[in-house]
């Protein structure tokens, strides 16, 4: 069980062969520097996971543990349809996904996925809210994570504002419409 690197000369690849009691997992890459940075992060990831909760370690928590924290702690009543909708993305698109850095990843994919789906950006940005939230309890309030993270999940400003300014031949108009009579009382007033 563990991590090999070797080069493929025919294909001109190298190729990640990973073994462990689920069976064998192979990865190609072009280049020897991508094989080796890719062998490294699963390497330190496999041990992570051999030692989590021992030896001084704290236990990484899943994202939907501090979605569901959350829920039981606070009123997230009017947040309900975007926690839904977010517990189902994560379910079906990153089931078990820890928190930390790849919980930003996944929110990332998740934003790129409702743009490509027509969602608008007020939408989408209350789903983001959501992992944000869970984020920042998560470092500030539980201790779950060793620094913060909201901050790295980006919410762009929606494009539909709701202003709506008068010209001078609007405000003209409006003034003319109005009655005489109205403008006096309100001017006496």
């Amino acid at each position: 069980m563990g991590i090999t690197v070797r080069r493929r000369a025919a294909r001109n690849r190298w190729v990640i062969t990973e073994t462990s009691e689920r069976g064998r997992h192979q990865r190609t890459f072009k280049t020897a520097e991508e094989a080796e940075e890719y062998a490294t992060k699963r390497r330190a990831e496999l041990n992570e996971a051999a030692f989590m909760g021992v030896m001084g370690r704290t236990q990484r928590r899943s994202f939907m543990e501090g979605l569901l924290r959350w829920v039981d702690e606070y009123d997230t009543e009017s947040q309900a349809g975007s926690i839904r909708q977010v517990a189902a993305w994560f379910n079906d698109n990153a089931e078990g996904v820890l928190l930390g850095h790849e919980t930003v990843d996944a929110a990332r994919r998740m934003q790129k996925t409702l743009r490509k789906q027509g969602l608008g950006q007020s939408t989408i940005n209350n789903r983001t809210q959501v992992v944000k939230r869970v984020l920042a309890l998560a470092y500030r309030e539980w201790d779950w994570l060793d620094q913060p993270l909201d901050a790295k999940l980006r919410k762009p400003t929606p494009k539909n504002e709701r202003h709506i300014y008068l010209t001078q031949g609007d405000v003209r108009r409006l003034i003319d419409e109005a009655a005489p009579d109205e403008i006096c009382q309100r001017s006496a007033e």
